[in-house]
């Protein structure tokens, strides 16, 4: 167990330093309680107290994949599993999956679903419908 602990203390010391590289600061949360829901996680903010990326908290694990990345603006919040992206991003992520699993293009798919034409019991289309918001 104290093997674990010492370790634990030496990671976070390593990811201390590395967000100051960054300009940025690793806190912890204060919690006390296992039960809690943020128990054990940690945030990374900038100098101002703005939490830039896992705004719930995140594991040593998330942060460290994080500050890998490098700068906020490379990473673009690529932490907690959850990836942020431009419309343009969503548009293409949308017109892959859209040609892929109906063999049509994405303004084809957009132009059938405002028509109101779109076949929602073919498989895979609701889950392209709660796709739209990216792409538009």
């Amino acid at each position: 167990m104290l093997r674990g602990m010492i370790y634990d203390k030496v990671h976070v010391n390593l990811l201390r330093r590395a967000a100051a590289r960054q300009g940025l600061v690793l806190h912890r949360s204060r919690r006390r309680d296992p039960r809690a829901l943020d128990y054990g996680l940690y945030w990374l903010k900038d100098g101002t107290g703005t939490a830039v990326a896992a705004s719930a908290g995140a594991s040593l694990d998330e942060i460290e994949a994080y500050l890998a990345a490098g700068t906020p603006e490379r990473s673009r919040g690529h932490i907690g599993g959850v990836t942020e992206l431009t419309r343009e991003e969503g548009r293409v992520m949308l017109g892959e999956r859209t040609s892929r699993e109906l063999g049509l293009t994405l303004e084809e798919f957009e132009a059938a679903y405002d028509a109101g034409t779109l076949d929602t019991g073919l498989p895979g289309v609701t889950g392209l419908i709660m796709l739209l918001p990216f792409a538009r």
